[in-house]
């Protein structure tokens, strides 16, 4: 990717946590074949030091994971269904941070201050702003946010288990945590790439 032209190419930028208004990133994905030996993962990177991980077209099966508990599915996640990607994207290899988040906007929103935390406390609007600012740079990215069945897909890393990665028996509850994977209890943000990463 790097060293050759990039213009037209299509980068999935961030999701967007509306409830606490934080600009968060996906991590690489290959759905519906083995997990990717690290080696494997091809990434580029922007000016800003933004890594983004390219996922291949594909399918999977988007929705509520077999065998879950049904209060542990919303409405809307049923039915489960399959999703086909039809073309392959680039999506951020971590949340945006702060120092990202200020370098493009010249402010930093958060109320948990740090360059390698995750910005948060941005609304929709700030996002497409934020967007806007990164396309002006002309870079030969196109940024973007994710659609929600590209959020997933990259997510899940080609897994059909209810977290990918954690296999442990109630992976994210107080008492059996996914510490390789997830921060649990925890009262603000914490730095970005300190958890292992899915496929």
């Amino acid at each position: 990717m790097p060293g050759h032209n990039r213009v037209g190419r299509r980068t999935s930028l961030s999701a967007v946590t509306f409830a606490i208004g934080a600009c968060s990133l996906a991590i690489s994905a290959w759905a519906l074949a083995p997990a990717q030996e690290e080696s494997a993962v091809t990434y580029s990177t922007n000016d800003l030091g933004m890594e983004f991980v390219s996922v291949p077209a594909g399918q999977f099966p988007m929705g509520c994971s077999e065998g879950v508990k049904p209060v542990e599915c919303s409405a809307d996640e049923k039915p489960r269904h399959t999703v086909q990607i039809t073309k392959a994207f680039e999506i951020g290899k971590t949340e945006v941070t702060q120092k990202q988040w200020q370098a493009v906007m010249g402010s930093n929103p958060s109320s948990h201050k740090g360059d390698t935390l995750p910005v948060e406390q941005v609304s929709f609007q700030d996002v497409q702003a934020f967007l806007g600012k990164l396309n002006a740079r002309n870079d030969g990215f196109l940024y973007r946010l994710p659609t929600e069945a590209e959020w997933e897909y990259a997510a899940r890393a080609g897994t059909a288990d209810q977290f990918a990665g954690a296999k442990v028996a109630n992976s994210l509850g107080r008492y059996s945590p996914a510490d390789d994977w997830a921060w649990y209890n925890v009262e603000q943000t914490q730095p970005v790439a300190n958890k292992k990463p899915n496929a």
